[in-house]
């Protein structure tokens, strides 16, 4: 009887959890409205992007980009890099930002922007 009891109440937690799980994802995306009039361009890089930061004023995006599929596949993934990316130009052409840099395992970026200058940070995995 006490099993029935308590399969019976995690039945109808289960069931209460679920609706109001759907109930606040209903309210949560409700009113989203799209502000994007823009097109979208890809192009090809040789690894994936973690971190973006985009400086508007000059027309560059820097990403950083790592070769993590080689690692899903247990391949070992060589260096590495920061991608400066020209969205001026059609298509966009990005390159390294990093001249005989340092090896890079890239996890995120950072852009400081000062009148007249540019910095970017960079978080580095060691492993």
């Amino acid at each position: 009887m006490i099993k029935k009891i308590l399969l019976g109440s995690l039945i109808i937690i289960v069931l209460s959890c679920a609706a109001s799980g759907l109930y606040l994802y209903s309210i949560v995306n409700k009113n989203i409205d799209e502000h994007f009039d823009g097109t979208c361009t890809d192009f090809e890089m040789t690894g994936s992007g973690e971190d973006v930061q985009i400086d508007r004023a000059r027309g560059k995006a820097y990403v950083s980009l790592f070769d993590r599929m080689a690692g899903v596949k247990g391949e070992h993934p060589g260096p590495g890099d920061i991608l400066q990316v020209d969205l001026t130009r059609t298509p966009p052409e990005g390159k390294s930002a990093i001249a005989d840099g340092p090896k890079l395992h890239p996890h995120g970026i950072s852009l400081f922007i000062d009148p007249g200058r540019a910095e970017t940070s960079v978080c580095n995995q060691s492993s």
